[in-house]
């Protein structure tokens, strides 16, 4: 589970007005499983981010929703997610303040409520949230901040670099878009967005790539 879950979790933190699309997640070029991720921006500028994942079949497959909620500036007000692994389901509610996350946890029926202070020297606003979509970075711009992650429950430090523009390639259809670079802990990710900040491919140190269904 543990590259599927850092893949969403990826995912999860990329920067569209009522936008959706489609992602394929290939094992090589074998599909392995599926993303639909979609994000809206209210009339007072609250972004809202959901992605669903299905990873595998039968009794190892992992289905996972996330929904997160936050203010104009990027600063995470509310995660939920659901997963079910097999036949475990597990809920996370996660609630933000200004010195940390509140986090309630369902596991089999069973509740756990645990508080996690905000790391110090670091933020949990992720401005990344609004790049292409409101804000234009240049290229080379690097922002670093704290993202909690609900599967690992604590506190990653995530660093995004945009690169620049880029055009990416997926069957018979060419998209100009941004290139990012995105450091959580020790993994790096490679990411191409389009113009509205929306994911077109996504690979990693591990054998699952991700690309836009066409």
């Amino acid at each position: 589970m543990r590259k599927p879950s850092l893949v969403f979790a990826m995912m999860a933190t990329v920067a569209a007005c009522h936008a959706q699309t489609q992602l394929r997640i290939l094992q090589g070029e074998k599909p392995v499983g599926n993303v639909v991720y979609s994000q809206k921006i209210d009339d007072e500028g609250r972004k809202t981010v959901n992605t669903r994942m299905v990873f595998g079949t039968g009794p190892s497959s992992i289905a996972t929703v996330i929904t997160i909620t936050m203010d104009a500036f990027g600063n995470p007000t509310r995660k939920i997610q659901e997963m079910m692994i097999g036949t475990t389901r597990t809920k996370t509610l996660a609630d933000f303040t200004s010195l940390g996350v509140k986090v309630v946890s369902e596991v089999k029926g069973e509740r756990k409520v645990s508080n996690f202070p905000t790391p110090a020297g670091l933020t949990s606003s992720d401005p990344t949230q609004f790049w292409f979509l409101r804000d234009r970075p240049s290229p080379g711009t690097r922002v670093k901040f704290a993202d909690f992650n609900l599967t690992l429950q604590k506190w990653e430090t995530v660093e995004t670099t945009y690169v620049g523009k880029q055009s990416v390639t997926i069957g018979d259809v060419t998209y100009k878009g941004h290139g990012l670079s995105v450091r959580r802990g020790k993994e790096v990710a490679n990411l191409v967005v389009d113009e509205k900040g929306i994911p077109l491919t996504f690979s990693d140190s591990s054998s699952l790539r991700l690309e836009r269904v066409p």
